[in-house]
């Protein structure tokens, strides 16, 4: 059945609506690049780039019920999106520096080669042409050997005194292969990139902060960044990821994150309990369910312990399918009910603490009991307790 004009206008509209509050808040993230910690622009960069491809997509998508002159306009304001990326993405990155390279000649001879060219010329106006003399490379250290020096020593490496250092965000915590295995994370001396790897029936976890003091003992940080690539059967409780999340290939995995933006590829099966200040991205993804995360007293602070956006926004429902290029909702995500929310409180005193206070890590039979019992499938195929 075709639609009617009413059809196509409440479309148009929608699509209207959509289109500017994309672009609007598009606009504000990638005006306020320069802001971001340095080690996490080039990811932003990416993340803005997919957006606007993905609003390029939703716009051709379109054409069929769009009248011409609208989608000229969705198209110069796309395009003005990415022109405004790219002129904040050279204002924000350093310039490469400007250096000479070497074609096979030694440094310090110019004296030589500007008489062996001299000789050359000579030979090329004295000689025919099918009679040119051959140069070869002249070693100078024989001809003057008092007077090559070789290339002083590079200056030893200043120690650094800032523990926030771009030198030491270089630095990445790298876990991988981890199975069968419950492994908390060690408090960390300076913000870090974590990568993690290959995780199977695994639970990890990352300590919260400490609580607030004026004491000059030096506290720990938390991780800049999170790369996640292939987990199964896990429970991950990341709550205080300062930048931004990137995760690949997750099967049936409990998810507890923090973060200044997320985004996920090629995952099925997982509970997310997300704070984002921005919207979070999923692409070749299917039976994903988010949550919010609320406040938490695993933490110190005055919100419950995890992160937030500048302007305490968490827009973890507001989610985009880079796949879905309709205006329906997708299918690949849904809101996890209420009554099917697990407590993050009682999940840390169990997997926090492992138990209790003792520190205690489960192991064998308890690492499986504890597995079946919150995740999304359990480990038979079948739905957890919780």
């Amino acid at each position: 059945m075709d639609p009617t004009p009413e059809d196509d206008s409440t479309i148009i509209q929608a699509f209207y609506t959509w289109f500017h509050q994309e672009a609007s808040t598009l606009e504000a993230l990638i005006a306020n690049l320069k802001t971001l910690p340095t080690p996490t622009i080039p990811v932003a960069i990416d993340q803005y780039l997919a957006r606007i491809n993905h609003i390029s997509n939703r716009v051709k998508a379109a054409s069929n019920y769009l009248p011409a002159y609208d989608q000229r306009k969705y198209a110069e304001q796309v395009r003005a999106l990415s022109e405004q990326l790219t002129y904040t993405k050279k204002a924000v990155q350093p310039k490469q520096k400007f250096s000479f390279k070497s074609r096979g000649t030694t440094s310090g001879t110019p004296t030589t080669t500007s008489s062996a060219s001299s000789s050359s010329a000579t030979s090329r106006t004295s000689t025919p042409l099918t009679t040119t003399t051959t140069t070869t490379k002249i070693d100078t250290r024989k001809i003057h050997p008092t007077t090559f020096t070789a290339p002083a020593p590079p200056p030893p490496p200043q120690p650094q005194t800032n523990s926030e250092s771009p030198a030491q965000e270089s630095h990445h915590l790298t876990l991988k292969d981890l199975s069968y295995t419950h492994h908390p994370i060690s408090a960390l001396t300076a913000p870090t990139p974590l990568h993690l790897t290959n995780l199977e029936n695994t639970i990890l976890t990352l300590p919260p902060p400490p609580p607030t003091s004026s004491s000059q003992a030096p506290q720990p940080h938390q991780p800049s960044v999170l790369a996640l690539n292939n987990a199964k059967n896990s429970i991950i409780f990341l709550p205080h990821i300062t930048g931004p999340a990137h995760l690949t290939s997750l099967e049936n995995v409990l998810l507890v994150i923090s973060c200044k933006q997320f985004r996920m590829h090629k995952s099925s099966n997982v509970k997310i309990y997300l704070r984002c200040p921005s919207r979070p991205i999923i692409e070749d993804c299917k039976d994903i369910e988010f949550a919010p995360l609320e406040a938490w007293r695993g933490g110190s602070s005055e919100d419950g312990g995890v992160g937030t956006g500048e302007d305490g926004r968490n827009l973890w429902d507001q989610v985009d399918d880079f796949k879905w290029l309709r205006m329906e909702k997708s299918p690949n995500w849904r809101v996890l009910d209420v009554e099917e929310r697990v407590d993050v409180n009682e999940l840390w005193r169990v997997v926090g603490g492992a138990g209790g206070d003792e520190g205690k890590r489960f192991e064998g039979k308890e690492l499986e009991e504890v597995l079946a019992r919150f995740l999304p499938v359990g480990l038979d195929g079948e739905g957890g307790e919780i």
